[in-house]
């Protein structure tokens, strides 16, 4: 997530990498080593065991991205926009 920040800086921000916030770089890379690693890590695992083996690939990869989707990614994005705002000194 760290060097994430650090292509949307150069890139998109247009910054030189001597005006690089770094500050904000490790709260990325942070967030990303405590948080969105071990979870994605459970989730994806927890998608393996939820949808069958058995099922074709494009069917099987279809149905976990619908869950994800549904299920999955709409608290997760809430929960890491409450986790930047508490990081960065908001209420």
């Amino acid at each position: 997530m760290a060097s994430g920040d650090a292509i949307c800086q150069t890139f998109v921000e247009k910054r030189e990498l001597k005006n690089l916030d770094v500050n904000r770089m490790l709260k990325f890379g942070a967030v990303g080593v405590v948080y969105v690693g071990p979870m994605l890590k459970v989730w994806y695992g927890t998608l393996d065991k939820i949808v069958p083996k058995g099922a074709p690939p494009l069917k099987r990869a279809l149905k976990k991205m619908a869950l994800d989707q549904a299920c999955f990614a709409p608290s997760f994005i809430a929960s890491l926009i409450g986790i930047f705002g508490l990081i960065n000194g908001e209420s």
